[in-house]
């Protein structure tokens, strides 16, 4: 297919197309269309941003059709709000010239507002899993009518703990449906899911999600500690080089304490995690879209499957322990061929799991000097055992019959023994 023009769909939807700027179908879109068309379970495997949404909305459009009754049709759920609500802009915006209707609910916010909108009839509905159920629990919502059932980011909702309310949609789903999982990738938990709803799926994955585009330039500082980390971390920022930039932290926690330490050192900055209410994360994500923001601090599960256009640095303030992860992280920046930047801090087990990557994966990474002036030059204790701990941990897992250098005491194996011990009494009495 060489343009939209060849798409097997009507005028309305290739009218909308053409407003939204699609010219020429990814190869996710131009590969899924015609198996979902053919009534096929799928799995699509495709990177965020190669157009997964689109490559699974446009087809079960087609075959919607038009506007008809009062119940959805469609369910495309999600594993968080942000995601939801793009999800259903992508649709709206391809429905723009037909009848269908769709809406998105999530939690995070007032329930009765969503109960009006569903309660208006609609064709495709976009949803958090738990505030989806709700609404059904509450007698709003009828799943009767559904035809399609769509679980995007399938691998972050089984790593979000998601398995139980997806378990709960398939008892009260139409047995008769058709199934479509999108993820960023196909690995083991995606394939256990899909072997637990879908008999004879049919897998397409696209792009090699070990693969980093050659636009991405990759710089990492090997650190001693974490205090030299916040003070290489202002510097980078400070020099007013570092525009459009993302902060990744591995915890909340972590996050919060980047943002309290560079608000008052760099301008418009802000933090995005699953602590802030809906109406303060939608307001962060259209400042940060509009350039109000410059800087976002953000964990990955708050990021996760969201797609922020023009993103022109990265920054790995914690190293995720999952190359994949990585890789989608540095990802968000070099787009559509266009330049980026990835920078990863690196403390000693950081240093140390970091290197345990794929060659390929680091052939392509630089390593710069860290200014002696930044480097703090006394690693606490504490904090220099927990790289220890963790160098150690991963060495027990590597090496076959390494038991690790930090043996337990007798009295701490005592303890647990113990409480093995009376566990089982209980479970016997």
């Amino acid at each position: 297919m060489q343009d939209t023009t060849t798409f097997p769909v009507t005028k309305e939807f290739l009218d909308a197309l053409l407003e939204m700027g699609i010219t020429t179908p990814s190869p996710i879109q131009e590969r899924a269309f015609g198996p979902i068309i053919g009534g096929q379970d799928v799995i699509l495997g495709s990177p965020t941003g190669s157009g997964k949404t689109l490559a699974f909305a446009l087809p079960i459009l087609k075959m919607l059709r038009f506007g008809q009754g009062m119940r959805p049709r469609c369910i495309i759920l999600t594993p968080s709000r942000e995601l939801a609500i793009q999800i259903n802009q992508v649709v709206s915006a391809v429905c723009k010239h037909t009848t269908l209707r769709s809406a998105a609910v999530f939690g995070g916010t007032g329930a009765k507002p969503q109960h009006k909108i569903v309660g208006e009839g609609l064709d495709i509905l976009v949803a958090t899993p738990g505030r989806a159920m709700e609404l059904y629990l509450d007698g709003v919502l009828s799943f009767k009518d559904i035809k399609f059932w769509v679980i995007d980011e399938a691998d972050r909702m089984m790593d979000q703990g998601f398995m139980p309310q997806l378990r709960a949609f398939m008892e009260v789903l139409p047995k008769k449906k058709q199934i479509v999982l999108a993820s960023a990738t196909i690995n083991n938990k995606v394939e256990r899911l899909a072997a637990e709803f879908i008999e004879w799926p049919t897998q397409i994955q696209v792009e090699d999600n070990k693969s980093i585009p050659a636009s991405i330039e990759q710089v990492a500082y090997k650190v001693p500690n974490q205090k030299t980390k916040f003070n290489l971390l202002r510097v980078l920022l400070a020099e007013g080089k570092l525009a459009n930039t993302i902060i990744f932290a591995r915890s909340k926690a972590v996050a919060d304490d980047l943002h309290l330490y560079l608000k008052n050192k760099v301008a418009a900055v802000e933090v995005l995690h699953s602590n802030k209410d809906q109406n303060r994360r939608t307001r962060i994500f259209d400042d940060f879209n509009n350039g109000l923001i410059t800087t976002l601090i953000a964990t990955e599960l708050s990021c996760r499957g969201i797609d922020i256009p023009d993103i022109e640095h990265v920054i790995n303030f914690d190293l995720p322990l999952q190359k994949s992860d990585y890789i989608h992280r540095i990802g968000r920046t070099g787009r559509m061929g266009k330049a980026g930047l990835a920078i990863t801090l690196l403390h000693p087990s950081d240093a140390f799991y970091f290197d345990r990557y794929d060659r390929k994966v680091l052939s392509a990474v630089t390593f710069l000097p860290v200014l002696d002036s930044l480097i703090e030059p006394a690693t606490p204790f504490a904090e220099q055992q927990l790289y220890d701990r963790a160098i150690d941990a991963l060495k027990v897992k590597e090496v076959e019959g390494y038991k690790g250098a930090f043996q337990e005491k007798a009295w701490v194996i005592a303890a647990k023994a113990k409480k093995t011990k009376q566990g089982t009494k209980k479970q016997r009495t």
